[in-house]
């Protein structure tokens, strides 16, 4: 495709395709040829000898290709300008409120929030063991000593990984090559590459082919449904412990009432001298220990 003359007052878009003379009669002037074959343009400077246009000349066809191509080529230039628009601010979204979680970018780079400023990090792609363990966890292992962990979905390594229970209907699934896909459920079991999705948007309709399909078990939806259900569970208890430790301090001065548990976290800490087992030896004697006199 060549490049494109662009007239926005008269909506007219042309694309040059090739540069050609005119013939000797009309004074070998320099044309541009177009996609439409009776269609060619030229430097106003080079054709002002040249008469006028006679309206009968005038193909209505080719004008109205014209601007349809011009149309066309607005909706484009729309079109292009949303989808950037989209990508910033799909871009903000993701890293709104992302302090504590790298979010994945392309070629290999990861953003990363601390407070108003973003970090952008490159990083280093390396290849490693999966390591076979006797539990199932949040994160992939790559240490049988449970010190090296790799994250499903950012594919970051980290040290900290928390232990789940096993799923045998729907474990974790990681793709550890172009087509070989694993499931860990802690053994490695192979499974079959699932189908690829992308979000482009297709305005055609596939069928949906229901022959091919199955029934759930009762037990397979119970336990989809526990998957499901964790994150909630997780953010509602660290919520509820928020609470009621917020009100067992009372730090919580609105929409308090007795129905709210309270929770006394300060248990949950120790300090140095009760750790240490001679301040505890020297402490029991002190409280418990006494002296008999004759």
């Amino acid at each position: 495709m060549g490049s494109y003359l662009v007239d926005e007052k008269k909506a007219i878009l042309l694309n040059i395709t090739r540069v050609t003379m005119a013939p000797q009669e009309c004074g070998s002037v320099k044309l541009l040829s177009t996609k439409c074959p009776k269609l060619s343009a030229a430097e106003l400077a080079d054709v002002v000898s040249w008469g006028t246009l006679h309206p009968s000349d005038l193909h209505v066809a080719i004008q109205e290709r014209v601007r349809k191509d011009y149309l066309a080529y607005q909706l484009e230039k729309q079109m292009q300008s949303v989808q950037e628009m989209l990508k910033v601010t799909v871009c903000q979204q993701q890293v709104a409120g992302s302090e504590e979680i790298p979010q994945q970018l392309p070629n290999r780079q990861y953003a990363y929030r601390r407070g108003d400023v973003l970090f952008v990090l490159s990083c280093v792609q390396k290849r490693g063991v999966i390591a076979e363990l006797s539990n199932c966890y949040d994160k992939i292992p790559m240490d049988p000593s449970g010190q090296v962990w790799v994250d499903p979905t950012t594919r970051l390594r980290t040290q900290h990984a928390t232990q789940l229970p096993c799923s045998n209907k729907f474990p974790m699934t990681i793709q550890v090559s172009n087509n070989t896909c694993v499931a860990i459920t802690p053994a490695f079991v192979p499974v079959a590459t699932p189908e690829q999705l992308t979000l482009e948007q297709d305005n055609s309709m596939d069928h949906l082919d229901k022959s091919v399909s199955r029934p759930y078990t009762y037990a397979e939806q119970r336990e989809w449904e526990q998957i499901l259900e964790y994150p909630s569970y997780h953010k509602a208890l660290l919520k509820s412990l928020t609470i009621g430790s917020c009100v067992e301090t009372n730090s919580c001065a609105v929409g308090v009432n007795d129905s709210i548990t309270r929770y006394d976290l300060t248990g949950l800490t120790k300090s140095y001298e009760e750790m240490n087992i001679l301040s505890r030896v020297d402490r029991a004697i002190r409280e418990y220990g006494t002296i008999s006199l004759p």
